[in-house]
């Protein structure tokens, strides 16, 4: 009973159940029986289960979306497109500067010091790292890459894209990242589609 409150608790708060961050819960959350009972509570807010399509992480969207939500779901969709191009920035400099094969995903673990070091290493990579801030969504007075590179790291933990660990030395990829890329693919698939029409088609499959 203590595990259903906090998962239902979790998912009313509009967050993200990781199978990495929140182990437990997914866990639980796995299970048929306990999947059915939620998502049945769910239904009574207009609210249904969704998984990232990597099933790293579950979460809610609107089981049908009306004119008592519509300007919410819309206006949600207009935040999180806003997070999209500097959190890309970040992703694609984190990709070259850790030489890695694929792009950081849910479960991952930044380490600060083994990414400044790369940083602070290759002078491009620092360049690039300064101009992250430009954006408001990572906006710093700072123009030191040890303060910026932090600043960056706690934003994105504040979106919800990764969480601290090791005592702030590193920080772990949550499935809200895998999200992200969910809502990019969908973008990318559907660009031609108006801004409405796109969180109409999203219902299904995004949380907003």
């Amino acid at each position: 009973m203590l595990q259903r409150s906090l998962v239902c608790k979790t998912l009313i708060g509009r967050q993200f159940i990781c199978k990495f961050t929140n182990n437990n819960m997914f866990a639980w959350l796995s299970i048929d029986e306990n999947y059915i009972e939620v998502d049945k509570w769910l239904s009574i807010i207009n609210r249904q289960l969704s998984k990232t399509r990597t099933e790293t992480a579950f979460y809610t969207s609107p089981i049908t979306i009306d004119e008592y939500n519509r300007s919410a779901i819309r206006s949600e969709f207009l935040k999180i497109r806003q997070h999209i191009a500097p959190v890309i920035e970040f992703i694609e400099m984190l990709f070259d500067a850790t030489q890695a094969t694929t792009v950081v995903s849910a479960g991952d673990v930044i380490s600060i010091g083994t990414l400044l070091a790369a940083i602070q290493d290759a002078r491009p990579l620092e360049e690039r790292l300064k101009r992250i801030p430009q954006s408001h969504v990572f906006k710093s007075g700072s123009s030191s890459p040890d303060q910026i590179l932090k600043n960056i790291l706690q934003r994105l933990e504040g979106f919800g894209y990764v969480e601290t660990c090791k005592k702030g030395l590193s920080y772990m990829v949550t499935g809200r990242m895998d999200y992200l890329y969910d809502i990019i693919n969908f973008i990318n698939e559907h660009q031609r589609l108006s801004l409405e029409e796109s969180a109409g088609e999203q219902q299904k499959d995004l949380a907003f």
